[in-house]
């Protein structure tokens, strides 16, 4: 582990100690977000480099950047998530490394939280909790960590059970050098096929807390969910080497994982998805839940109902590092940018 030098504000031999990696791609406005969420981490020094893949606008021409740690890179061509965090990783020189997903944000303490977590547990990684939020800042619900890094190796073969997608992990340099980049040939699966090969390599430290801000909206990776059903199966290829249950456990696990993504946005596949699971598993409660989401609106679809705006009472439930929106003057727009 660190030295408590390399470990401190100032990082080591004066470098960042936190390289924070922000792949995004025509979404201006969600990645200063998320920049101003990276550069307003407490007592850590970071670098924040961000990927812009191949957007129709370069960011560099939407953006003019008055924080030095701040640094864009490129690419001329979309090529996907996967390759611009591995290229984010590659120019950056932080010691760790952080992963944030253009339309997330943190709380304040996550970096140091993990850092010192991780440091206690003598981790090469570390996860945390995800609070969901919806466009405008109201909770959904909450992602939690599984209790302790053998249920996270154990969950890993039926759903993606590190909280908070791209953006909940942080882990040492050192290790992802041992394990390898990120497999390009994979998008929505690609961090769930990393967290898999980290998670056989060295146990993970945990912070129960929430600290990610998961942001669910319709333009979203998730929002297209079932578009990826092919790459799940494709991703079971490497999940097999390291998971010992059957293959048709595994796929009907990969199913009701992905019915339960679903189902904010498509309620009607996310039941179709559960039926299935249901008749191959013979399993009552499981068709009981694909008659709910025929049924019975979830409580996501309620407060759209209900909530036609946020209320003081859903307010209560948000952590007020969500609803600030991280507003830093970071970055300067150079004109007009919006949400395309």
């Amino acid at each position: 582990m660190e030295s408590e030098a390399e470990m401190s504000l100032e990082g080591f031999d004066g470098r960042p100690l936190v390289s924070v990696i922000i792949p995004t791609r025509d979404r201006p406005a969600y990645a200063a977000r998320a920049v101003a969420s990276a550069l307003s981490q407490q007592d850590v020094r970071v670098e924040v480099v961000v990927i812009d893949d191949g957007g129709r606008v370069p960011l560099l021409d939407r953006w003019h950047i008055v924080d030095p740690r701040v640094h864009v890179r490129r690419n001329d061509t979309p090529r996907g998530v996967a390759a611009a965090r591995n290229r984010g990783i590659t120019e950056s020189q932080g010691s760790w490394i952080a992963f944030l997903d253009d339309d997330d944000v943190w709380a304040p303490n996550k970096l140091r939280l993990q850092l010192d977590a991780a440091s206690l547990a003598d981790a090469s990684w570390c996860i945390a909790s995800a609070v969901i939020v919806d466009t405008r800042s109201v909770t959904e619900s909450f992602n939690l960590c599984e209790p302790d890094a053998a249920a996270v190796l154990a969950g890993l073969c039926t759903r993606n059970a590190v909280p908070g997608g791209g953006s909940g992990v942080l882990v040492k340099r050192s290790m992802i050098e041992q394990v390898g980049h990120f497999d390009e040939s994979l998008s929505m699966a690609a961090d769930w096929e990393m967290w898999h090969r980290l998670a056989h390599s060295s146990d993970c430290a945990i912070v129960p807390d929430a600290l990610i801000g998961y942001l669910r909206h319709n333009t979203s990776m998730t929002a297209t969910f079932l578009d990826h059903q092919s790459e799940i199966m494709r991703f079971d290829v490497a999940a097999a080497t390291y998971c010992t249950a059957m293959l048709q456990k595994r796929r009907l696990g990969y199913l009701e994982w992905i019915a339960d993504q679903t189902a904010p946005y498509d309620r009607w596949k996310a039941a179709r998805l559960k039926f299935l699971v249901a008749i191959r598993r013979r399993s009552p409660k499981t068709l009981l839940m694909a008659v709910r989401f025929l049924l019975v609106p979830s409580h996501v679809e309620l407060r759209r109902l209900v909530l036609r705006r946020p209320s003081a009472l859903a307010a209560l439930s948000t952590p007020d590092w969500v609803l600030s929106q991280h507003s830093n003057p970071t970055i300067q727009y150079l004109s007009e940018a919006t949400e395309r």
